[in-house]
């Protein structure tokens, strides 16, 4: 996955096509019934609720599990992937559509909104010259339903998502001349998107889009300076007016040459010119980074100062909720499982413990609602027997 992450990494930056959008219901699917290599479900208590097909890329929802299975199969550049839903309350696991062609999925995007689920996906090959288009995929659950709207045909895999006051907000890098990043808006209610900023990329790049009170968050990078990037924090308006630009650079980089990994100032700018998987800014004060490289980050707005900085062995938790970084554990200890979530101006330690012969943490994800899941492993990860915890709690 790394392998694919990095080839996809040095594809060039990109560019604007008008928002057009359309979209289609896809059909009900039955119960899922074929497993392979079962994942178990359990509560915190241990006791079993379920089990999900071992290929599952799971993502906690209020009610449930939000899961793709999805597969290319060698010398292939897209395959069909197939999205389900793991109902909580009635231990059901349906499959609610399927999109043929799929090149890529925005996991990372994932989320949730009135009750329904997102995520962002590119149809076709995103290694290949043909443009691929960037797709919204939106989910009812309770409906079995799935709908396809197109966000761009020019999409590229590394988009972003957030929702933000009743909307979503999509971040693309259009893939046509002249290179522009693009910032949709999709209502809901009326199935309208529209294209609400626009960047020349070879000025202006976006990294990541994330929710505010009363408006939303860009994470931008300037490339005009001949020194090296330069990083800023935008705030705007729910009508999309630019209200403030925080400098972030110097603390961004500062932080950044305390990760493992990081041996120069040039390392450090290096990693902030790298797509970003993970951008949120909790209660206005702490910044959340995580990029598709080496760098994870937890930095005080208010004081410049970063409350954490690791390397790619701790992650951001994926999902609508409010994120936490975890250590992804490869060996046994007496430590408990560490997740740290951002509170005020400092980071508190969540205790989770594990289930039975379940001790190493290997991903976190968490609802608006409050859902949390959990993934764990047995032992070594050739033959490991793998489990997700699900419950609900707000520490």
């Amino acid at each position: 996955m790394k392998k694919a992450i990095s080839l996809l990494c040095v594809l060039t930056l990109l560019c604007l096509l008008g928002a057009c959008a359309s979209s289609r219901p896809l059909c009900k699917l039955p119960v899922v019934s074929e497993q392979q290599n079962a994942i178990t479900v359990m509560d915190r208590s241990g006791k079993k609720l379920g089990s999900l097909d071992g290929r599952a890329v799971c993502t906690a929802t209020d009610a449930g599990i939000f899961y793709s299975l999805f597969e290319i199969p060698e010398g292939e550049s897209a395959a069909p992937a197939e999205y389900c839903f793991f109902d909580r309350e009635s231990g059901r696991d349906v499959r609610l559509g399927v999109l043929e062609g799929q090149g890529y999925e925005a996991v990372f995007a994932r989320t949730e909104l009135g009750g329904r689920l997102y995520t962002l996906a590119v149809r076709g090959n995103p290694m290949g010259s043909a443009p691929t288009p960037l797709l919204l995929l939106a989910f009812d659950p309770a409906a079995g339903e799935m709908r396809e709207y197109t966000v761009s045909e020019t999409g590229f895999p590394y988009a972003a998502m957030a929702a933000a006051n009743g909307r979503l907000l999509i971040m693309n890098h259009e893939m046509t001349e002249p290179k522009c990043d693009t910032l949709y808006a999709f209502d809901p209610a009326t199935a309208d998107m529209r294209a609400l900023l626009s960047f020349e990329a070879e000025q202006d790049s976006l990294r990541g889009v994330a929710a505010a009170k009363d408006g939303f968050y860009l994470l931008r990078l300037d490339l005009r300076n001949a020194e090296g990037p330069e990083v800023f924090l935008d705030f705007y308006n729910d009508a999309g007016e630019k209200q403030t630009e925080t400098p972030l650079t110097q603390p961004l980089t500062d932080a950044i040459m305390t990760v493992r990994g990081i041996e120069s100032r040039a390392d450090a700018l290096n990693e902030l010119g790298m797509n970003v998987s993970r951008f949120a800014v909790v209660d206005d004060r702490v910044l959340v980074y995580e990029n598709f490289a080496l760098s994870r980050v937890a930095l005080d707005l208010t004081t410049g100062k970063a409350l954490l900085a690791r390397d790619d062995l701790t992650g951001v938790s994926l999902g609508g909720g409010s994120p936490a970084f975890y250590r992804m554990d490869f060996e046994e200890t007496d430590t408990p499982p560490e997740i740290l979530l951002p509170r005020g101006a400092s980071l508190v330690r969540y205790d989770l413990t594990p289930v039975g012969d379940f001790r190493l943490l290997r991903s976190v994800s968490r609802s608006p609602g409050g859902t949390w899941l959990a993934g764990f492993v047995d032992g070594e990860e050739k033959t490991a027997a793998r489990a997700l915890l699900l419950w609900t709690e707000e520490p």
